[in-house]
This record gives C-alpha cells, structure tokens and sequence, in this order.
C-alpha cells in the first residue's frame, strides 16, 4: 500500500511538473503568438494602404480578428474568394494599359526618329547654307577690300594731278606775269615811239 502511494505521488508530482511545463509553452506561444499578431497589424496597415493607393473598390482592406479561427477570419478578408480575383483584374487593366502604353512608345519612337532625321537634313542644310554664306562673305570682303585699295589709288592719282595742276596754274601764272612785264615793256616803248614821231612830225611842220 505504501509503495503504491508512493507512486501515486510521484505520478502526481511529474503531472504537476509536466502541467507547468506545459503552462510555460502556453505562455511562449501565447507571447509569440501577440507578437505575431502585432506583426500582422502592422502589414495590414501596409497593405490596407496599398490597396487605398491601387483603388482596387469594394472597400476591400484588412480588419485582423484576434478571435478568429481561420485565416480569412483572421485577417478579415478572403484571398482567394476576394482579393485575388480584384488583383487578378488589377494586373489585367495594367497589361492592358501597359500594352497600350508601349504602341504610343513606339510610335513616339518612330516620329522622334522622323523628327531627328528632319532635323539631321535641316542641319546638313543649314551647314551648306552657312558654307556658302562665309563664301559669299569672303567674295565680299575681297571685294570691299579691292575697292578700298581702287580707290586709294584713285586718291592719290587725283591728288596728284590737283598737286600737277596746282604746279601748272603756279607756271602759267610766272608766265602771265612775264607776258604781262613784256607787254608792258612793248607798250612803253611803243608809246616813246609814238611820242617821238609825233615830236618829229611837229618839227617838220614848224620847218615848213
């Protein structure tokens, strides 16, 4: 009898050790499981978020339930049934507008390289235009510079021929003085002659 209550107790005592072995996991799976739970609070405030910025409609979010026992009650909505078929569509409106998207892409591509090789051509021209325009302005300033030089020649030729003129006017003017003194030397000599015949004519009448 004694031994049987010694084993009774001992089996009493492992219960005892075995139940608050198991109080101690209960605890740790308790606390993993509110960490777990603060884990999943903050993501479905993350994807809540997401989700307003999609604008997937319905009002569809997360609203967790720490009392549920499954994961759509859990975490308030049902992937499958709910939210996978809103991202499915979601995907599908982005392939859409991706694929239309990508045709305005490359069209803009086709008239961007239009428009580079216009501006290409434009520039070809312009270089020509440019080329022949120095050219011109070579010719020009070849030109302007001929006739500056043209006409300090004639400058110098006209002043020249002022200076030869000027000479000349000075020498027909030392000749007119002297034509004029021998002139006047004649004139002189005329009028005593005249003086005198007249003297000589008035001698011979007085004889007479």
């Amino acid at each position: 009898m004694k031994r049987e209550l010694q084993a009774v107790e001992r089996d009493i005592t492992e219960a005892e050790v075995a139940r608050n072995g198991w109080e101690e996991k209960s605890w740790d799976v308790d606390t993993t499981i509110g960490h777990k739970f603060e884990e999943l609070e903050a993501l479905s405030i993350e994807c809540n978020q997401a989700l307003r910025r999609l604008k997937l409609g319905n009002g569809l979010q997360y609203v967790l339930n720490a009392k549920g026992s499954s994961p759509a009650e859990v975490l308030g909505i049902d992937y499958k049934s709910t939210l996978k078929p809103a991202l499915d569509s979601f995907a599908d409106d982005i392939n859409k507008s991706s694929m239309s998207k990508l045709e305005e892409l490359i069209s803009l591509q086709q008239q961007s390289v239009e428009n580079a090789a216009k501006i290409e051509a434009k520039r070809n021209r312009l270089a020509a235009l440019q080329s022949s325009s120095d050219e011109v302005e070579a010719q020009l300033n070849f030109l302007k510079k001929e006739t500056q030089n043209y006409t300090s020649r004639c400058a110098m030729e006209a002043k020249k021929l002022v200076e030869d003129v000027e000479i000349e006017t000075h020498n027909v003017d030392i000749v007119e003085r002297e034509v004029a003194d021998v002139l006047e030397g004649i004139l002189t000599r005329l009028r005593c002659c005249h003086e005198d015949v007249q003297i000589e004519a008035a001698g011979s009448n007085q004889a007479k």
